[in-house]
């Protein structure tokens, strides 16, 4: 299972060290070959950004640019609800952008993860052409804390389900927050080897990678180089299978948790409150 896994310390110093290779994608060889784009004499290529509430995604973002773009959040209920896009420029090759899609956080209170996923869907129909390239997923996860096993509608079930090869091979499961590990890690890489072995085993057999982000913008690049390594997909591609994965969840009950009554009992008190004014 380590063939998923990528070290910290194989990743330190990675982007001066000519003895580490790099994956190249085929959009930074074209431009740096000086052939025609597909957008406006430079290359643009999307990338999603999944996790939970405050699982450090704007923090990704700003380690690849490098300075504060992204609003970082603390705490367990989000405050953003809608959809951030955040465009940097690859530090390699600036005639190439990579546009990260910073998504509202799952497991919030007020909205179910079936709910995200159908205004994931929603918005990826109207904010682009199908046929922009798009490099892949980065799901994030908070490696500092325990999580239960993934519910029928997480984001972990859309994954295990993405089509084989593709896009199931454009997805890299990224363990964060490493900088709170404590007892010299022991825990943690007990953590990281379920992950391998059980919760995301069927993401990685499907073509699925695995990786560490450590607060750098070398360690943000090299997550991100990975998905840049492969052909790009057509985005018309990604939300199609996105929708056939939406349409089973539809047709299947989910078992109603504490978690769901809780978030059920504050819409009904907000409703309670619009009515009384």
């Amino acid at each position: 299972m380590d063939k998923f896994l990528r070290k910290p310390e194989d990743m330190k110093g990675s982007r001066g060290n000519t003895n580490v290779p790099r994956p190249r994608s085929p959009l930074l060889s074209e431009a740096k070959a000086g052939k025609p784009s597909r957008f406006s004499g430079e290359s643009e290529i999307l990338i999603l950004l999944l996790g939970n509430t405050g699982v450090g995604k704007s923090t990704f973002i700003n380690a690849a640019a490098g300075y504060n773009v992204a609003q970082v959040t603390h705490g367990l209920t989000s405050c953003k609800s809608n959809v951030g896009t955040f465009t940097v420029r690859h530090p390699e090759n600036p005639t190439l952008s990579v546009i990260f899609i910073e998504w509202p956080g799952f497991d919030q209170q007020f909205l179910t993860d079936r709910e995200i996923l159908k205004r994931t869907i929603e918005w990826l129909k109207t904010s682009y052409h199908s046929d922009v390239p798009f490099g892949g997923i980065i799901f994030l996860h908070d490696i500092s804390v325990t999580r239960a096993q993934p519910k029928l509608d997480s984001p972990i079930s859309v994954l295990e389900r993405l089509t084989r090869p593709h896009p199931a091979g454009h997805v890299v499961m990224t363990t964060v927050r490493w900088e709170k590990v404590q007892d010299d890690g022991l825990v943690a890489q007990q953590k990281e080897q379920e992950l391998q072995g059980r919760i995301w085993k069927r993401i990685l057999e499907s073509g699925g990678e695995m990786r560490r982000f450590i607060n750098t913008a070398d360690s943000a690049w090299d997550i991100v180089d990975t998905l840049l390594g492969k052909n790009p997909l057509k985005l018309g591609t990604v939300r199609e299978d996105l929708d056939r994965i939406h349409g089973i969840f539809s047709t299947q009950v989910v078992p109603e948790t504490r978690t769901f009554k809780f978030r059920s009992f504050f819409r009904n008190l907000f409703k309670l409150k619009y009515l009384l004014v």
